[in-house]
């Protein structure tokens, strides 16, 4: 990268307060050392200490969706297994004063219907309904096409200050860009 864009780029993270950004392959091992760091750096902070495990809470599902479902993937080797990319951006808007968490990753055409109606209906519920369905889907069986729990999109809005907000954008060749943000 060029240094004039290296800088704009820095310059555009300062200005929309962004605290950590990744763009690239995630792993387990990436999770778990990045994830170390951002609780340090809301711990040696003066925030409040529930605000910083909300924020950690919601990077960790958002990367779990990048490491399980993103189309986009790299074979390591046996020890780290198969990598998936994708980019995390966590800051806190000036102007809101509110943290957020923002996720990017590809997805592939036949997971965006299923994908978009489950995150239509989730910004449609209040905080009471999302947490009716966070106990009803702790006592259902695994989605077929789940790779997890099928919690975490209901654990990050059931979290989050804010209705979700998403975008799945159309790329081509299969795919689609899976743009994702929660407040906090």
């Amino acid at each position: 990268m060029e240094f004039a864009k290296m800088n704009e780029l820095r310059n555009l993270a300062n200005q929309e307060g962004v605290i950590f950004f990744y763009n690239g392959y995630f792993s387990q091992k990436v999770l778990l050392a990045v994830g170390d760091t951002i609780k340090l750096k809301f711990q040696s902070e003066d925030e409040d200490r529930m605000t910083g495990k909300k924020v950690f809470s919601i990077f960790v599902e958002q990367v779990q969706n990048i490491i399980r479902y993103s189309n986009d993937t790299l074979t390591g080797d046996k020890e780290e297994g198969e990598m998936r990319a994708g980019m995390v951006v966590i800051g806190k808007e000036p102007a809101r004063k509110k943290y957020y968490v923002s996720c990017a990753n590809y997805v592939s055409d036949s997971a965006v219907a299923r994908l978009k109606n489950k995150l239509e209906e989730l910004q449609t519920m209040d905080r009471d309904a999302i947490k009716k369905a966070y106990r009803e889907k702790m006592r259902e069986e695994t989605e077929e096409e789940s790779k997890g729990a099928g919690l975490g999109f209901l654990e990050i809005a059931k979290t989050a200050s804010e209705p979700i907000e998403f975008i799945l954008q159309p790329e081509g060749g299969g795919k689609h860009l899976f743009l994702f943000k929660s407040y906090i």
